[in-house]
Order: structure tokens, then C-alpha cells, then sequence
């Protein structure tokens, strides 16, 4: 296996939520691939088992992978997203400006994680879901299919949200509901372990 990238002398250290320093190093490519070109400065690791030689996976500009998280096959870690703890981001996956993935979230397929939002715990993303605008993705929770969660929502407990689902406005999914379909959960509406399916649109109430 050729390696694609290389450690540079260029260091910084930063402090996580736990307390913890730690140094990470800006990387630069040794060869060309994908869209990166040789000599390109790249983001920041910890060390090499943080973004894989295979592949056209990268890690840009000041972006951060540390701890035993990774970063494989072709998925791209852009701006200033920070991957964590033991955080898996594999396939086609993109994760940019200020979203945090962590703990031991897997983030697959062709989704995006955007707009500071965070995924955490034991939380999946897959297929070509979107995860954006500060919302947060934690627990067992599953986003798949073209889901898509924004605007400040919150998806918990071992929730799946499939199919076409949109989660917005404040909403809250959480135990072990299932949203698919076309259904819309919007307007601060709070679903507790029920089935949302069809064209349904929930908002401005509790669902349980």
C-alpha cells in the first residue's frame, strides 16, 4: 500500500470535552488522487490510523479526525468538522463546516452531515440522508434512505427516520418511533414511540 498523505512538522493541540490535549498534525498529500493534488495541505490527525491510505478520503482544510476515529474509502472531512472518540465515516459519506460526528457513530453511504449539526453515541447515518442546521443525531437512532433532519431537531432513543421522512422546525423523534415515507414531523412537534407514515404531517404537539 502506497501512502497518499504524510505528517507535517505543523502541530497544534486542542482540548476535548473530557478534559483531554490533545496534538494533532496537518497532513499533506504525497501523490495525487482523486481531486487532491500532491504537496495539497490538508486537515488534522492524530496520528495515521485516523484517515486511510486507500481510497480518495480526505481530510480538508482545518478539519480534525482524532482518537480512534476513522475516515476511509471516499468519504471527505471538509472546513472545520471535527470527527471523535471511535466515530466511523466510510463510502461516499461527506461531513463539512462546523459538524461534529463522535463516540461510535457510523456515518455511511452518500449522506452529508452539515451546518453544525452532531452525531453521537451509537447513532448511524446511511444511504443519502442529510443531517443539518445544528441538529442533533444521538443514541441508537438511524437516519436512512434521502431522510432528511434540520432546523435544530433532535432524534434519540432507537428512532428511524427512512424513506422520504422530514424532520424540521425544532422537532423532537425519540424511544422508538418510525417516521417514513413522505411524513413531515415539523413546528416543535414531539414524537415518542410512534409510528409517522404516508403523507402524515405532525406539528406543534405531542405524539406518544
Amino acid at each position: 500500500m502506497d501512502k497518499k498523505y504524510i505528517l507535517t512538522e505543523e502541530a497544534k493541540d486542542i482540548v476535548l470535552s473530557d478534559g483531554l490535549s490533545k496534538r494533532l498534525y496537518r497532513i499533506m498529500a504525497f501523490r495525487d488522487f482523486g481531486s487532491v493534488k500532491a504537496g495539497q495541505l490538508g486537515g488534522f490527525v492524530e496520528n495515521e490510523s485516523n484517515l486511510s491510505h486507500e481510497g480518495e478520503c480526505f481530510i480538508f482544510d482545518d478539519a480534525v479526525v482524532c482518537e480512534n476515529a476513522t475516515v476511509e474509502k471516499n468519504s471527505l472531512i471538509m472546513d472545520n468538522a471535527m470527527i471523535l472518540g471511535n466515530a466511523k465515516i466510510t463510502d461516499f459519506a461527506l461531513v463539512v463546516d462546523y459538524a461534529i460526528v463522535t463516540d461510535n457513530s457510523v456515518v455511511s453511504g452518500n449522506c452529508q452531515i452539515t451546518n453544525n449539526a452532531v452525531v453521537k453515541g451509537n447513532a448511524q447515518v446511511s444511504d443519502n440522508a442529510l443531517v443539518s442546521q445544528n441538529s442533533i443525531i444521538k443514541d441508537k437512532a438511524q437516519i436512512e434512505d434521502y431522510a432528511e433532519i434540520r432546523d435544530n431537531s433532535i432524534i434519540s432513543g432507537s428512532a428511524v427516520i427512512r424513506d422520504n421522512a422530514l424532520i424540521m422546525d425544532h422537532a423532537v423523534v425519540g424511544q422508538s418511533s418510525v417516521v417514513e415515507d413522505n411524513a413531515v414531523v415539523s413546528g416543535n412537534a414531539v414524537v415518542m414511540g410512534t409510528l409517522v407514515c404516508g403523507n402524515m404531517i405532525l406539528s406543534k404537539g405531542s405524539f406518544e
